[in-house]
């Protein structure tokens, strides 16, 4: 009863004894949450991500239209009767309208609110999002990005421009455009928020940062190199204002302060005309990825790529090296600093395209655990001894985490590697055909202990290796090859 109403709640299970196991849960915790109270839970969880830095102004406002979206489409429902079954039919409307990526993002958002109202609201018992069944997407190919060729071609073509097309101004304009997607990898909105004191041409360098109008998407100010390209633009750039385009347009209520889209795709369409090319897939977005495509290829580190673009280095190397066929060798073991060097790298590892061999040494704990799974190749030492005690007390995997257990996550990639790394765990025990313990998807098993012999009965190493580690190499990967026309910062 709530409020003098019969309500009715699915127990979504066909077994009698955990039947009666929910019920019992149900009845020891009243619903607590009203109909007419979504909207102000949706609006509560984007003040609380704004609050904590982890959603951006534009990001506040897209996940805000999507939640939106989600609670309206519920009708009369309650937020505590949304079952798994209702996220996965608006995932699966959702892909009808949208594409496949764009949908996956839609669920992940969804699951983040319900995460909040769980964790951090306490007004949900469980996260009905987590489980939806999602299409499995190549989050790794999806970057476009052009070719040194045509980048040089996009820059160099403004000088050609005739003035019944485009006014010399808006030329002007366009280059500053181009040379700080092209070759600063700057966000649109960064473009156009650009101020004349982010440049110092003396240190051949430049400083995003946070402005009466503008704030960084991480929150955080970050140093970009300047190439010998761009400063020489600059040099006969005319900087006349607040901001270094369009500076006599205030911000207002728009989502953009000035929008530089019309005459972009306008000399799109001219100078693919004059080439006989068709550029208008190129995008912001688009010069953005070619600026650190370009720099990976010419060997500069992949975490300095990352601090120039403003992104975390695991999403740099997603986008950028999932494809590299080196092979990646991890040692993990419960001495030092191994499982939690190596949980980092358990978001990359089900993406990868390398060949992963993890290699259990000693006392191999939860994270260990995580990473033994999802290896390609999966070696243990005669000695290891592996134990799932902490498996599922590490905070991306349950909701309900004691403080302080486990690699606190990223938020701009905790969901994401949430989902990636739970739904891999399902996925390794069904396509094992029985062969890897249940355990590994069960956040409510008891822990155990394996030996050696143990785990390759269970399916939780390939074999068993006695001898020199030299026997495995490692790659031999150059990280820190600099190319010519980047200063050190």
């Amino acid at each position: 009863m709530r409020q003098g109403i019969r309500t009715v709640v699915a127990l979504e299970t066909q077994d009698m004894e955990e039947a009666i196991v929910k019920a019992r849960k149900l009845q020891e915790q009243p619903m607590l949450l009203a109909p007419e109270e979504a909207r102000l839970e949706v609006k509560g969880f984007i003040e609380y991500k704004l609050k904590h830095n982890e959603y951006s102004r534009f990001s506040a406002e897209n996940k805000s239209l999507t939640l939106y979206r989600f609670v309206k489409g519920q009708g009369a429902r309650k937020l505590d009767q949304i079952t798994t079954a209702h996220v996965q039919k608006f995932y699966e409307s959702e892909i009808e309208r949208v594409t496949e990526s764009t949908a996956q993002g839609y669920i992940l958002t969804i699951r983040s609110f319900f995460n909040y109202l769980v964790g951090e609201r306490k007004v949900l018992r469980s996260n009905p999002a987590t489980t939806v069944k999602m299409k499995e997407w190549d989050y790794g190919h999806r970057v476009k990005f052009c070719t040194p060729e045509d980048r040089d071609l996009l820059l160099n073509g403004l000088t050609t421009v005739p003035t019944a097309i485009l006014l010399p101004e808006t030329v002007a304009m366009l280059g500053f455009v181009l040379h700080a997607g092209f070759e600063s990898g700057l966000r649109r909105n960064e473009i156009i928020e650009a101020r004349p004191e982010w440049f110092g041409l003396k240190m051949k360098s430049m400083r995003v940062q946070q402005t009466d109008t503008f704030v960084p998407k991480d929150r955080e100010a970050r140093p970009i190199p300047l190439t010998d390209s761009f400063i020489r633009f600059l040099k006969n750039y005319p900087f006349s204002g607040k901001w270094c385009i369009a500076p006599e347009v205030e911000r207002g209520k728009s989502r953009y302060r000035y929008d530089f889209i019309s005459p972009f795709k306008k000399y799109l369409a001219y100078l693919g005309q004059k080439t006989g090319k068709d550029f208008s897939w190129v995008t912001p977005h688009v010069m953005r990825h070619t600026f650190a495509s370009i720099l990976i290829q010419n060997g500069e580190s992949l975490t300095k790529v990352s601090i120039w673009m403003g992104d975390d280095p695991r999403v740099t190397r997603r986008h950028y090296d999932a494809a590299s066929p080196d092979p990646l060798t991890i040692f993990v073991s419960s001495q030092g600093t191994d499982v939690i060097e190596g949980l980092k790298l358990a978001d990359t590892i089900g993406l990868m395209r390398s060949p992963v061999t993890a290699v259990a040494l000693g006392l191999v704990e939860g994270a260990g655990i995580l990473l033994l799974a999802m290896a390609t190749k999966r070696i243990v030492y005669p000695s290891a001894i592996l134990s799932t005690a902490g498996l599922w007390d590490l905070p991306f995997l349950h909701p309900t985490v004691r403080p302080g257990m486990g690699l606190h996550r990223a938020s701009r990639t905790g969901d994401r590697l949430d989902l990636q790394v739970a739904d891999r765990m399902r996925e390794l025990v069904v396509n094992s055909g029985g062969k890897l313990p249940s355990f590994l998807a069960d956040p409510d098993a008891e822990p155990q202990l394996f030996d050696a012999s143990a785990a390759i009965r269970v399916g939780l190493a390939d074999a068993i290796i006695d001898g020199p580690l030299r026997l495995l190499k490692k790659p031999k990967i150059n990280l820190h090859a600099k190319p010519g026309n980047y200063p050190q910062l």
